[in-house]
């Protein structure tokens, strides 16, 4: 994961250095962000799917049914699946 600088957010343009986001009032430090950061190294999908398995780790964890070690091996599984078309 990059740093969570405003230049490693993809919500931040160059050459004007700035947040098209959020834009500041006035300028400040880069390093202030807006706290809406996302990495520019991911696409919007990659990010919903990284959320989708911690909400589901989250879930998972609350049971007994899955140990520690298999909680995110389960979270990624049920991200994947896919609804059955049968009624």
């Amino acid at each position: 994961m990059a740093e969570r600088l405003c230049e490693g957010c993809r919500f931040f343009k160059e050459p004007m250095g700035m947040c098209w986001r959020y834009p500041a009032m006035e300028n400040t430090d880069r390093s202030a962000y807006c706290g809406e950061w996302r990495d520019k190294d991911i696409t919007p999908e990659q990010e919903q799917r990284q959320e989708l398995v911690r909400r589901f780790a989250v879930a998972l964890a609350g049971t007994d049914n899955y140990g520690p070690d298999k909680v995110w091996e389960w979270a990624a599984k049920l991200a994947d699946a896919e609804p059955s078309s049968n009624p």
